[in-house]
């Protein structure tokens, strides 16, 4: 009796080591389904560049510091809005540079056809009570959402993809 269990329980472990997506990526429950596909493959629908943090002012978008950077659509979808987080230091020390919780996030509304690449800009005067001698030093920033003009929606809440600035 004791081998047709061990033989049992092997073959069951067998099946879910072997088949760990059934019912995924098809994205059930009213999902549309691109971001469990896109995640399983560990794809992204993007390419961004490592986030720049400038001092000065650029008008319209801000007037001490912000932080730029690009998103090319990877996808044969256009994008409609970008979630972002990053978390913003001082220094290398990982020290904040304003009171407050310095995990910013931000969303963008643009179009942003397949193949096409733009420059985003994140505003940090909001968050600052003190022109910076110094840029920021910009770490875990990532894409943690994008609707795309279709309906669909890739995710990465974990931040499996981020980037940083130094």
């Amino acid at each position: 009796m004791k081998g047709k269990t061990f033989k049992a329980a092997f073959v069951l472990s067998a099946v879910l080591l072997l088949f760990p997506s059934c019912g995924g990526g098809g994205g059930g429950g009213g999902s549309t389904g691109l971001s469990s596909a896109i995640a399983g493959n560990l794809e992204t629908p993007y390419i961004i560049t490592k986030p720049e943090c400038h001092l000065g002012s650029l008008s319209p978008h801000y007037t001490v510091c912000g932080v730029h950077f690009s998103v090319t659509n990877k996808t044969q979808k256009t994008m409609k809005k970008l979630s972002i987080s990053c978390m913003v230091y001082s220094d290398m020390n990982g020290n904040n540079p304003y009171m407050g919780n310095n995990n910013i996030h931000a969303d963008f509304t643009e179009n942003i056809a397949p193949g096409e690449t733009k420059i985003l800009i994140l505003n940090l005067d909001p968050y600052i009570s003190v022109s910076p001698s110094d840029p920021f030093i910009i770490d875990f920033f990532f894409i943690k959402r994008i609707e795309f003009t279709d309906g669909s929606v890739y995710t990465d809440y974990n931040g499996t993809h981020a980037v940083s600035s130094y």
